[in-house]
């Protein structure tokens, strides 16, 4: 694997010759290696990402936890390895990025001809991932967004697993600086601004542990009105998932704490996401 090739895997042809053209005036395949290492850099942060967030805790200084972070250039490895590397560490007084990288193992389904026939078998294949750390200097929250590793349950024990091996490499344990924070409810307040609308639900209620599902009707309708969602809302019903869409883009919140969301090139609807969370939750 080269930073070229990861690039093409991550990105739509449109978005990597629009960057090339705007930041060297190249097209894609003049690049020089340490100009596609840039683009890759660009790259780790968009596509499909699960978002956990974390506060600060009231008694910590946040320069306790900057002190002890030591910088370094962006450089990631492609090589296969099952560990979790640290890439890239950018810090001030008060903020600080933390790239990491790792390697997983996956099946997809691989087109075969037999006969004739199309069929499609499952092949492993290794794919790189990064999970990207970022507490911005105008507020107390830290973000880790972290590629698709599966799905709800998968995802919270990756990152735990990765948040432990960071802890050996930094001998930083981020647990004793940052608390997880519940952001069910500022999905529900970005529903009820309209920011947000809720197409599929799955819920558990809290009596009977019966799980119950439903799904808008209409292609482009809302759940919002759903006495179902509203038995979620007043905590009748404990969420399990919540699909919705923002603007042409999906999410889904996984539980209280997990979102799944999309980062396309060129648009700024997904930041944006995660800046009114930040926002809403300020406001808590």
């Amino acid at each position: 694997m080269t930073a070229k090739e990861e690039i093409k895997r991550r990105l739509k042809k449109a978005d990597f010759m629009s960057i090339s053209k705007t930041l060297y005036d190249k097209s894609f395949d003049d690049l020089d290696s340490s100009e596609y290492q840039d683009m890759l850099k660009i790259a780790d942060v968009y596509g499909q990402k699960y978002k956990k967030f974390y506060k600060l805790k009231d008694d910590i200084d946040i320069r306790t936890f900057t002190s002890n972070l030591t910088p370094e250039e962006y450089n990631p490895s492609f090589s296969n390895h099952t560990d979790l590397n640290v890439i890239n560490t950018v810090k001030s007084d008060e903020s600080f990025t933390i790239y990491t990288e790792f390697y997983t193992s996956e099946l997809v389904d691989i087109p075969v001809e037999i006969d004739g026939i199309q069929y499609k078998k499952k092949e492993a294949k290794i794919f790189r991932r990064t999970m990207i750390l970022e507490k911005s200097s105008n507020n107390d929250y830290l973000v880790i967004s972290i590629d698709l590793t599966g799905d709800g349950a998968d995802v919270y024990k990756k990152i735990d697993e990765n948040l432990s091996v960071l802890q050996s490499t930094l001998g930083l344990d981020i647990h004793s600086f940052f608390d997880t924070i519940e952001v069910e409810k500022v999905i529900y307040s970005l529903i009820d601004d309209n920011e947000l609308v809720p197409t599929r639900l799955t819920a558990k209620d809290q009596s009977s542990n019966i799980v119950k599902s439903a799904q808008a009707k209409a292609l482009r309708g809302t759940l919002k009105d759903d006495d179902f969602y509203s038995s979620c809302t007043n905590e009748q019903y404990s969420l399990e998932n919540l699909k919705m869409k923002y603007d042409k883009e999906s999410v889904e919140i996984f539980g209280k704490t997990l979102l799944k969301i999309t980062t396309k090139m060129g648009k700024n609807n997904t930041d944006e996401l995660t800046t009114k969370t930040i926002s809403i939750l300020q406001r808590q």
